[in-house]
């Protein structure tokens, strides 16, 4: 809920240029996971692309289609690195696929 929240906050940060906004994006994710410290977000939208320096292609990932009106505009994707620190723990909660999938919405 603390994510979303925040969204809608920089959402309306009239002192934010797209980019920025799309790179605040990026860093506000993050810490909604489980594990956030081994969570990395890549965005693509339009043709640009917003990451963190935790994003791993190479990892598992989470990947979700932005759509905007009824076109499909870009993807969301969400990494995660190295093992889970707690053992036996999912690689990703559904709760966090169904956030990922409110997000690109």
């Amino acid at each position: 809920m603390n994510c979303l929240h925040r969204m809608l906050e920089a959402m309306n940060d009239q002192s934010l240029t797209y980019d920025d906004f799309l790179e605040r994006i990026t860093q506000i994710i993050p810490p909604a996971w489980q594990f956030p410290e081994q969570t990395g977000v890549r965005l693509e939208i339009e043709g640009k692309i917003f990451k963190t320096p935790q994003y791993r292609s190479d990892s598992p990932k989470l990947t979700e289609p932005i759509i905007i009106g009824s076109r499909t505009t870009g993807t969301i994707e969400v990494s995660i690195t190295g093992k889970p620190p707690v053992p036996g723990a999912l690689t990703f909660l559904p709760e966090e696929s169904q956030l990922l999938k409110s997000i690109a919405l």
